[in-house]
């Protein structure tokens, strides 16, 4: 918005911001197989170091654009590191440690009858599902529990309106 504010001359800025937001769109929700995002920051920036604002206007217009530049940059930046390292593997060593000996304990001290079968199943029913949500939810960008897109669809639909 700050370089629809800037004028004409951010009209290539506009449009490379735009080509930005949709290839994070399409890296985190897509096929993840792209990168350089790095690049794509330096380029950004360097675009917008060379506008020669010329009134005061312009030059406000342009540090907004720099701060929303890195602000973007930024949450891309974390987006993607939130996708390194996404399954925490301590966590569920130790769900599955904690379930096996609570298991352990319950089969050593119960009779085998259908009531205590039907807890067990219902425990491994449990944990089962807990280590699916521990899966699942270390991948917010797809799965069952999936963050929306919609916030950066909107954001890329008023970024295509001048």
């Amino acid at each position: 918005m700050a370089l629809a504010d800037y004028g004409p001359d951010a009209a290539a800025a506009r449009a490379r911001v735009r080509a930005g937001l949709k290839r994070s769109l399409d890296q985190m929700w897509g096929d993840r197989s792209e990168s350089g995002d790095f690049e794509n920051f330096r380029t950004g920036q360097g675009f917008l170091d060379s506008l020669q604002p010329s009134s005061d206007a312009q030059k406000i217009a342009l540090a907004n654009a720099n701060q929303a530049h890195a602000a973007t940059e930024q949450l891309r930046l974390q987006m993607a590191l939130a996708l390194t390292n996404p399954v925490s593997y301590s966590l569920l060593a130790i769900v599955v440690a904690w379930a096996t000996f609570l298991f352990c304990g319950f089969g050593l001290m119960s009779r085998g009858n259908a009531m205590a079968f039907a807890a067990l199943a219902v425990g491994a029913a449990a944990l089962a599902s807990a280590v699916y949500l521990i899966m699942s939810l270390s991948d917010p960008y797809s799965g069952l529990f999936e963050a929306s897109r919609a916030p950066i669809e909107r954001i890329l639909k008023d970024a295509g309106n001048p």
